[in-house]
Order: structure tokens, then sequence, then C-alpha cells
């Protein structure tokens, strides 16, 4: 056997054993889809975002199906074990008449923007949360 053979032989056998030391190619476990909202009806045109700074900082906003305004927010601390949820934008808060097209972003400093449309007038809604 040539030394470029043996020399590959070897390489060969110690990356097999480092990707199976690693877990790669290993059957992985995907985490189960969870209904967050717990709402009856559906949602749609979700925007999820996770914090850079906290990946245990988890953000949804989705399009609700009922009603006129309103869309759906929800914030998690822990990874998505726990949410604090709620309608926003029907009118009575600081998003005013929220009707769809969410969008989330977290910049790298742990600050959430989000956008969405207005129901009424043709504008688009932004707040920094």
């Amino acid at each position: 056997m040539s030394t470029m053979r043996k020399l590959f032989t070897v390489l060969s056998m110690v990356l097999i054993a480092a990707l199976a030391a690693s877990g790669v190619g290993a059957k992985s476990s995907t985490p189960a889809n969870i209904n967050v909202s717990q709402r009856v009806g559906n949602e749609s045109e979700e925007a999820i975002a996770v914090n850079p700074t906290n990946p245990n900082n988890i953000v949804i906003f989705t399009n609700i199906a009922e009603g006129v305004n309103g869309m759906f927010l929800a914030t998690s601390f822990d990874g998505g074990k726990t949410w604090t949820k709620r309608i926003v934008g029907e009118g009575t808060d600081i998003f005013g008449d929220t009707c769809c097209d969410p969008s989330l972003a977290f910049d790298e400093y742990g600050n959430l923007f989000l956008s969405y449309l207005y129901n009424v007038d043709k504008k688009i809604g932004r707040a920094h949360v």
C-alpha cells in the first residue's frame, strides 16, 4: 500500500470516529409541534423570532381568523416551555387596528422590532418592543 493510500485510510478512519463521537449521522430528535395559542380556529402568516442575546426568549406574531381587527402575540423566556399570550391590535392598545402580514426581528442587542399592516387607512404599523 502506498504512503498516500495509508495516510488517506488513517484520515478516513479518524474522520469516521470523530463523526460517530459527535453524533453526526445519528438519528436526531425533532421537537413536537406545540399549539401555543390554544385558541379555537387557525392563525396564519406567522412570524417567529429568537433573541440572539437570549435564545430562551422566543416571540410569535400571527394573524387571527375572527374579528375585524387583532393579531395573536406570544412570548416565552424559557425556550418555549411556557408562553405569555394575548390578542393585540383591536384598537385599544399601542398597536392600533392590526390586520395582517406580521414580521419580527431582533437586533444584535436583543431589541425586538415588529411590523404589520393596519386594518384601515392602508398604513403600516411598527413597534419597537
